[in-house]
């Protein structure tokens, strides 16, 4: 039995693993949208600015454990929550 052979039926399970992370991811995306909307409403009704420069360095400093693309993944998922 080759290799080839005995990875082909693990494929679909693996694929279907991938495809339930993905609905989970665009869940958890579209959560972090509201509650970045909640954030920065809460902030203007306090009379502060909706943008938080500093909240969204640290978020591009925990997306940075990703390795080089995390701060480009931060970037993109930042600018979505706006």
């Amino acid at each position: 039995m080759t290799p080839q052979a005995v990875a082909e039926p693990a494929l679909p399970g693996l694929q279907g693993r991938l495809d339930r992370i993905d609905l989970e991811i665009i869940a958890l995306v579209r959560q972090r949208i509201l509650i970045a909307h909640e954030v920065r409403q809460a902030r203007l009704d306090a009379g502060e600015t909706g943008y938080a420069h500093e909240e969204e360095l640290a978020v591009a400093r925990r997306f940075s454990q990703l390795g080089p693309h995390g701060a480009e993944l931060a970037a993109i998922l930042l600018r979505r929550s706006r």
